[in-house]
């Protein structure tokens, strides 16, 4: 039930996306999906790869603690073959700092060697926020929009999804809406 998965507080965007992009893979015969983040580690990725198809908590995972406990440790190796299956179908590139154009140059050189046209792939951009953009006559909700109309022409052009998040300034949960 992915409405109860989602609406868990304790997840955040990044879960959230992770967990997206591994299900849709794992879940299609033939799909591939890339996830391009502005943040998390290639190793971090593994993770919560691991942690998406067994359910045993990433914490376990990070420190081995799921060795110790019968339960987690045949609940991995019930899944260990889903999870390298499922790592050969999920690729993670760390985009930090980059700017939409170049990202978008990733994604295309991504989809056609390793997917190839009108073979079945989800995109995830973690997360929208700048990254290397900057232009001193724009504010920074026009940059913004500049990457999101990047992304939605890439996802229109090679016709692909490409699902992303974006967070909420915190000075704005405060603030009046007007």
């Amino acid at each position: 039930n992915i409405y109860a998965w989602v609406s868990r507080p304790k997840h955040g965007k990044s879960t959230i996306l992770n967990d997206l992009a591994i299900k849709m893979a794992s879940l299609n015969p033939g799909c591939k999906a890339l996830v391009l983040d502005t943040e998390m580690s290639t190793i971090d990725m593994k993770f919560r790869v691991a942690s998406s198809l067994t359910g045993i908590p990433v914490w376990h995972l990070e420190t081995g603690n799921w060795k110790k406990n019968q339960q987690l440790f045949a609940r991995f190796q019930d899944s260990k073959k889903q999870i390298l299956d499922t790592q050969n179908k999920v690729d993670h590139l760390q985009v930090a700092g980059k700017p939409i154009e170049q990202v978008a140059s990733i994604v295309k050189r991504w989809y056609f060697s390793k997917v190839g046209r009108g073979n079945p792939c989800v995109v995830i951009y973690d997360y929208i926020k700048l990254t290397g953009e900057s232009d001193k006559n724009k504010q920074e909700y026009q940059l913004i929009g500049e990457k999101v109309n990047t992304l939605k022409e890439l996802s229109l052009e090679l016709n692909i999804p490409i699902l992303s998040a974006c967070q909420l300034n915190r000075s704005a949960e405060s603030g009046v809406d007007d």
